[in-house]
């Protein structure tokens, strides 16, 4: 079942609802729009998407009626349920699948992770006790609901007992007005991006400490590479506050964490491995690498997503048949190494792609990924999968967008993603962006060009040419508005 709608009560109560039910999850942003929310409703085929009210300009859920028969649901119509009927028992089977995530892959399509209730119930239990969202914690969800670490960190305050506090969307890409209802909530607990920390760190170096948000327990910075100069900036401007590292890739929910208790060097350790996982750093042949020698990250656990949701792998009943990509729902990230077992359905392996060597201390650090060629997905067998060629691209849309504004919008992406050149037809999704990146995108394309883009307009036109669009649009009616104002 597909939720769609904003942070908060309806969104929680529908979350949760589906989990009791023994449905599986899978959730959207109301901005999360386009190409992939298309992929992924055409993939995963949801028996309904539930969303408050309905909103004619809505054109994912419109799709998703017309298109695929879907039916949409508007929770707030609802019947309510009798005082005296008792509920469903909740499901004792922890190896049902509880909730699919969405990443894209090396090709940029967007690839199914589904993890079990006994993997979301052994994370969530260690992050309320490992971050303390215990009583009394507020906690900020300022993480988009599509990605998996929002619903991870939804459920873990509730199991910890903490309180939960959706960050308005009109402030998600504001750091001034963010720091604001930081101090106004008295929040203890943030876990956001790096990207995001470095605009914050901004404001609140500008601040007296007592407009500060000195209530914030914990930080905990997860998504991205972490500088040393956002971590030992936060420890000048909030020295009370905790920082913490979370890597893992979705695959894995996460792998390791690291409490950060001291000025940090240049490149920031991503600590020790979480628990019910096993990290390794393996050489080429597969054999682990000696402290201080560079290798790929693998992880073994048995909280490993079972492969990746094929397309055409839903059956309908519920279950996945794991048809699709040449039947194959494994690829070779989840290989073991050669001489371990490959069939202990309680153990499996992913190969991040990531690579990381052991400090002297025992704590983890990330040096960088594989070249992109090795990390093309392969089968069990090592040959590389065979994928239907894209369809044939225009001329003009293989070219880059050459006006002003489009070689302004190219060059803050390529900054942004370290990434480029882009063509017209570029996505910057595929080219590496998320959602959780597109508040700064938005900031950037303010202070370049003048004009506010709204966060939602971005998905809908993410490529390259289509932002160019927007931007022009915004641009024209700033300049439009400033006539009128001259003619009075």
């Amino acid at each position: 079942m597909a939720v769609r709608m904003t942070a908060g009560p309806w969104q929680l109560a529908a979350s949760l609802g589906v989990l009791r039910a023994g449905g599986h999850l899978v959730r959207f942003g109301t901005g999360d729009g386009g190409q992939r929310g298309r992929a992924i409703l055409s993939q995963l085929r949801p028996v309904c998407l539930l969303r408050t009210g309905e909103d004619p300009d809505d054109d994912l859920a419109r799709w998703f009626r017309d298109e695929l028969d879907g039916r949409l649901v508007d929770v707030t119509c609802l019947p309510r349920p009798s005082t005296t009927t008792a509920p469903p028992p909740p499901t004792d089977d922890l190896t049902r699948t509880a909730y699919v995530a969405y990443a894209s892959d090396c090709t940029g399509r967007p690839a199914g992770i589904a993890h079990d209730h006994a993997a979301l119930a052994q994370f969530v239990t260690w992050m309320a006790d490992a971050l303390e969202l215990t009583p009394g914690a507020r906690v900020a969800q300022w993480l988009a609901p599509e990605h998996a670490p929002s619903l991870c960190e939804t459920v873990a305050t509730l199991v910890g007992g903490g309180t939960l506090y959706p960050v308005p969307v009109r402030i998600r890409a504001h750091p001034e007005k963010l720091v604001d209802w930081l101090v106004r909530e008295r929040i203890t607990f943030l876990q956001t991006v790096p990207s995001l920390a470095r605009e914050l760190l901004g404001v609140l170096a500008a601040r007296e400490p007592a407009a500060r948000p000195t209530s914030l327990r914990r930080l905990v910075l997860t998504g991205e590479t972490l500088s040393d100069e956002v971590v030992n900036g936060f420890r000048r401007v909030l020295p009370a506050t905790r920082l913490a590292t979370l890597y893992g890739p979705a695959e894995t929910i996460a792998a390791t964490w690291h409490e950060i208790t001291g000025p940090v060097p240049a490149n920031v350790p991503i600590g020790r491995p979480i628990p019910g996982r096993q990290v390794l750093v393996l050489d080429e042949a597969d054999q682990p690498c000696p402290t201080g020698l560079t290798g790929e990250i693998v992880v073994r656990s048995r909280y490993i997503c079972d492969g990746y949701l094929d397309d055409g792998g839903h059956d309908g009943s519920g279950e996945y048949d794991g048809s699709g990509d040449d039947g194959s729902r494994r690829r070779a990230a989840f290989r073991a190494p050669d001489g371990e077992p490959a069939d202990d359905s309680d153990l499996r392996w992913y190969r991040t792609g990531d690579l990381g060597r052991w400090r002297w201390d025992g704590l983890l650090e990330l040096r960088g990924r594989r070249d992109p060629v090795e990390a093309l997905p392969r089968q069990a067998a090592g040959k590389g999968e065979r994928r239907r060629a894209p369809a044939p691209r225009s001329a003009a849309a293989r070219r880059p967008v050459d006006s002003p504004v489009g070689r302004g919008l190219a060059e803050i992406w390529s900054a942004l993603l370290g990434t480029g050149p882009f063509a017209a037809d570029t996505s910057f999704f595929d080219a590496g962006g998320h959602s959780m990146l597109v508040p700064q995108l938005v900031r950037r394309i303010q202070r370049r060009f003048g004009v506010t883009v709204p966060l939602r307009e971005c998905f809908t036109h993410h490529t390259l040419a289509g932002m160019t669009t927007l931007v022009e649009a915004a641009e024209g009616r700033a300049e439009l508005a400033a006539a009128a104002d001259t003619a009075q």
